[in-house]
């Protein structure tokens, strides 16, 4: 710049710039709870024969009972990609029903699993089956929103590190994606950074549902929160300060506790009234009273729950 300045006899300029991610994104993080996972091959459903149901159907169950070998397990597999895609269109036009395309789906993944077990014992996985794994790799769902603590990751597919911060002194032998507890199908993290470049899974330990099991999302700190604060009506997190201080026992304190939205809060922004929300239902509790519709005792509780939930935190838990 100074050069093309000095070129033309133009004054340099100050030069301001925005630190953003560089800087600023380091200190603050966001960690959350994995309160389940989504699987695509534990499906109970039953894929016993529906009487005329599409031949479709029966051709990809039939692939279930052929014994995979080396020499036919490429064949199964395209076989099974192409029944799928038929199949999808098939009920996209009307032709396969609703119940047709749940067995369809639920063939099909048993079937990718029965070979994904067998690709292990190969010396060299083909390049069709590399991305198996990810394809059956569960989403584990997570209580927090994208678009609100992670709105580059969805918006311009910026990758944030992301790491399990419970059981780090067990190995993760798992791998998952990322889904949130909004009802959008894009509020998802499918791409990370591995040990061999970029993937769409990334490695976690499996769930013990006898435990918390968290995981943190690291580089938020710019303006991710900021950019999306009230999608979903989910509001802002709750958010700790802690400062580093060597002369400290424990090398940190925490200074301050600054709790998240409640839904009273998020109600307030979008112009509605809490507190003559909570009159209304003691209203019509009263009515249901008199008219012998509900006990007093139960009206009391009912009244005391939908008020608790106006003061309660947005997010699960």
């Amino acid at each position: 710049l100074k050069q093309i300045c000095d070129l033309d006899n133009i004054p340099h300029p100050n030069i301001v710039t925005e630190s953003g991610r560089a800087i600023t994104a380091h200190h603050s993080c966001v960690i959350t709870n994995v309160i389940d996972e989504i699987t695509v091959n534990k499906s109970k459903f039953q894929i016993e024969a529906i009487p005329s149901e599409h031949i479709i159907i029966k051709n990809i169950r039939d692939l279930l009972t052929i014994k995979i070998y080396e020499d036919n397990y490429q064949e199964i597999f395209n076989d099974a990609k192409q029944l799928k895609e038929q199949g999808i269109n098939a009920f996209n036009l009307g032709v396969v029903n609703l119940t047709e395309r749940a067995v369809l789906e639920t063939s099909y993944w048993n079937l990718m699993t029965k070979i994904f077990v067998f690709s292990k014992n190969l010396e060299i996985i083909p390049e069709s089956l590399a991305d198996l794994k990810s394809e059956l790799s569960p989403q584990y769902l997570c209580n927090f929103s994208v678009f609100q603590s992670a709105a580059d990751s969805w918006a311009i597919d910026q990758i944030l590190p992301v790491i399990p911060i419970s059981r780090l002194d067990e190995k993760p032998e798992e791998t998952c994606s990322i889904a949130d507890i909004t009802c959008d199908s894009d509020g998802k993290i499918n791409h990370f950074y591995a040990s061999d470049g970029k993937s769409n899974v990334m490695p976690i330990h499996s769930l013990d549902q006898s435990e918390e099991y968290l995981v943190g999302l690291f580089l938020t700190g710019a303006y991710q929160d900021v950019m999306g604060d009230m999608h979903n009506l989910f509001g802002r997190l709750n958010e700790v300060h802690i400062y580093s201080d060597k002369d400290d026992p424990q090398g940190f304190y925490i200074e301050e506790i600054i709790r998240g939205n409640s839904s009273s809060n998020v109600l307030s922004t979008m112009q509605y009234n809490p507190e003559y929300m909570a009159q209304k239902i003691k209203k019509s509790m009263a009515k249901l009273i008199n008219k012998g519709g509900i006990a007093p005792r139960q009206a009391v509780k009912l009244i005391g729950f939908y008020e608790k939930c106006l003061t309660d935190y947005t997010y699960l838990g």
